[in-house]
């Protein structure tokens, strides 16, 4: 086992920093504490009010035996509402649930790193190290609700993929800023309230196993528990209603005092580590969160073959690596600081008014509000290179691979160990699997984002065949979707792209698409006919196979994507988690959910008899209704049944397939335009040598 570390980061000495509380910080948690008072109130009263309900009659029932039945059914209603208004209180964090926990013994160097890092910060050192699998970093106080607001052991929650990503450096400033939220006394009122209300949030508006027992009940054959869950239902519903309206007033306070948290924990870190550490590990977990986006986008795929890699780090690393030819592109001054390398000094480097994704838990403040505030007194750190944070662990792939199982569980996949497979190999899979679907730079995007549509197929075929076109007809047609004509078309299409997103230029940047649309299925006809009389006999087969199947899938995804504007909308106006069961949920929502339960099975009916055309890591002709959805389709919403798991299976099926359906498109599309390039090879136009500024002397 190695020794401890001997090369722990020097801290800075930053005398300009206040890391007391300010004005700001003092009002928010004053009002804070204020609203609080009043919500732990009425929360107090309803406790009181149940078990005070259930000790009346339980006494009374002593004094007069025949009114048992009646204490034993006040008891029956009063005892699960005291047990609803009590479960929060013992839940584990859900962060915390998720994550591994880890034997510091077995990690000396992390645990001698994370020991002086709390000694420097003045916080308390964490009593147990847990590893989650994405790129971010947590401290939470206990392994209960209750134990996180009266006190308890800290646990120190790292994310895998934020070690995967910053130096030693960097690890440590992102480590300092959540030991800040532990470490000054005159934070610390402020952190417990907020905490506490993040507690109540969950009290009040997650839904858990008590919700669907009570759901269960209110559908029991039985009428006596039926009408005690019916009863309980409106008390819990009262309840929740109640502590809803309080809650959102208290929340909406804690906005303002999470943001002042966040700004005195960045202090923290800027006071041990300097500024311009804290902002590359911010820079450098945005790009990781990104990255294994991608990775875990990408790993998704191939799980759908039954390909599961044992590192699922290797495969982030990779991503991050790509990552600036992926941003080369992107339009926005995130991306763009993103794409910039960070550059150590005073100057800003993020741009104004842009909210980062949610990385290391923070989402208050914007990354250039955050970059300011620790460069407000700058604190100049060393700049020697240090190595990477993965240098705190062991060497091993056990973590590696524990957490690769962890995350393919988040994603609701359960690979067997023995089905891992080395991350070298995958990625070979994962490289041929991406590559089917790439466009040509000759294409110059012109197959991206839009339906291709040649028309009825059996049309043109009967039109071909009936009336053959000559060689010259048919190259005058296509000759505008080619070259150097087909890059123009594509470029005044980017052009109307960019007047879609200005609200001033919206109405005629629509026409202008809708016009460049007829155009492009003009194309789409052109280019058809053209490779239809170039191509063989073998390849004239492909080329119809293949249309025929894309034609299919792309009616498909539209009718998915009219459906989910649709319900998008009444998920956006009604929370599904209001309602136990469906009999209580808006007429609407439930005519939408009928609505696209009845098409979709219609869809995969229909996709019984599609046959899958030959594509990677796919049985060639096998149904393309069995690639969709391994598992029968849920049945239909009862009118009596629970809403919320039903919710919870349909709606994972129905983006399973939505997601199944376009990669599917993209690799027919691939396979495609790889079938034109064979049928009609593309020639790029000869380079010509360019006139020299100053032509030499012709007469030496």
């Amino acid at each position: 086992m190695a020794e401890p570390i001997s090369a722990y980061p020097p801290s800075v000495a930053a005398p300009g920093i206040d890391l007391g509380a300010g004005p700001a910080y003092r009002r928010g948690v004053v009002r804070l504490l204020l609203g609080l008072v009043g919500f732990a109130l009425i929360y107090l009263a309803m406790l009181i009010g149940c078990a005070a309900a259930m000790l009346v009659a339980v006494e009374s029932a002593w004094r007069e035996p025949g009114l048992w039945p009646v204490a034993i059914i006040v008891t029956l209603m009063f005892g699960p509402l005291l047990s609803f208004l009590l479960r929060g209180l013992v839940q584990r964090p859900g962060l915390s649930e998720a994550a591994l926990t880890i034997d510091v013994h077995d990690h000396p160097r992390l645990q001698e790193f994370v020991a002086q890092l709390a000694r420097d910060a003045g916080a308390p050192t964490p009593g147990q190290i847990s590893l989650s699998v994405g790129v971010n970093a947590a401290m939470v106080r206990g392994h209960s609700t209750l134990a996180s607001l009266v006190g308890g052991r800290c646990e120190l929650i790292v994310g895998l993929g934020l070690v995967n990503v910053l130096d030693l450096r960097e690890f440590k400033a992102a480590l300092a800023h959540e030991l800040g939220h532990f470490a000054q006394s005159s934070t610390r009122v402020g952190q417990w309230a907020h905490r506490v209300t993040i507690v109540l949030r969950g009290i009040v508006l997650e839904r858990t196993r008590f919700d669907a027992r009570l759901a269960r009940g209110r559908a029991a054959k039985h009428g006596l528990v039926r009408t005690l869950a019916e009863v309980l239902s409106v008390g819990v519903r009262g309840a929740r209603g109640v502590l809803a309206s309080l809650l959102a007033r208290i929340m909406h306070l804690n906005r303002a005092l999470a943001r002042e948290l966040e700004f005195n924990a960045d202090l923290h870190a800027v006071a041990l580590c300097g500024s311009d550490p804290l902002v590359a590990a911010l820079w450098g977990a945005q790009r990781g969160a990104l990255a294994m986006n991608a990775a875990i986008g990408a790993l998704t795929e191939l799980a759908k073959h039954g390909v599961f890699t044992e590192d699922l780090y290797a495969h982030h690393q990779l991503r991050l690596e790509q990552l600036d030819e992926r941003l080369a592109g992107a339009r926005g001054p995130m991306l763009h600081a993103l794409r910039e390398p960070y550059r150590w000094g005073r100057r800003l480097h993020f741009p104004p008014g842009e909210t980062p994704a949610e990385v290391m838990r923070y989402s208050h403040p914007s990354y250039r509000d955050r970059e300011a505030n620790a460069k407000q007194c700058y604190v100049a750190a060393d700049q020697t290179p240090q190595p990477s944070a993965w240098t705190l662990f062991e060497p091993g792939p056990q973590l590696r691979r524990e957490l690769t199982l962890r995350a393919y569980a988040q994603l609701g996949l359960t690979p067997d160990p023995a089905q891992l497979q080395p991350a070298a190999e995958v990625e070979v899979r994962l490289t041929e699997e991406l590559a089917e679907r790439r466009q040509g730079a000759h294409h110059h995007g012109f197959y991206d984002n839009r339906v291709v549509n040649p028309g009825p197929i059996d049309a043109l075929l009967a039109e071909l065949e009936a009336q053959p076109p000559t060689t010259e007809q048919l190259q005058v047609d296509v000759e505008p979707w080619r070259g150097p004509a087909l890059a123009a078309f594509m470029a005044a299409w980017r052009e109307t792209e960019a007047k879609l997103e200005r609200p001033q230029q919206l109405e005629r940047a629509q026409a202008e698409r809708a016009a460049q649309l007829v155009e492009a299925h003009a194309g789409d006809r052109a280019v058809f006919r053209w490779l239809w009389h170039r191509a063989s006999p073998r390849q004239r087969e492909e080329l119809v196979e293949r249309h025929r199947f894309s034609s299919f899938v792309q009616g498909q995804i539209i009718a998915l994507n009219a459906h989910h504007g649709r319900v998008a909308a009444l998920f956006a106006s009604v929370d599904a988690r209001e309602y136990e069961l469906a009999s209580h949920a808006p007429l609407e929502l439930l005519d939408a959910l009928d609505a696209l339960h009845r098409d979709l099975a219609s869809s995969l009916a229909l996709a019984r008899d599609v046959a899958l055309p030959e594509l990677r890591n796919l049985e060639t002709g096998g149904s393309l209704a069995a690639a969709l959805l391994a598992d029968p389709l849920i049945e239909a919403l009862a009118h009596e049944a629970p809403l919320r798991p039903w919710l919870q299976q349909f709606m994972a099926q129905v983006t399973g397939i939505h997601g199944r359906l376009r990669t599917l498109y993209y690799k027919n599309l691939g396979q495609l335009l790889a079938l034109q390039d064979r049928i009609d090879p593309f020639e790029p136009e000869p380079e010509t040598e360019p006139e020299p500024e100053n032509p030499p002397d012709q007469s030496t």
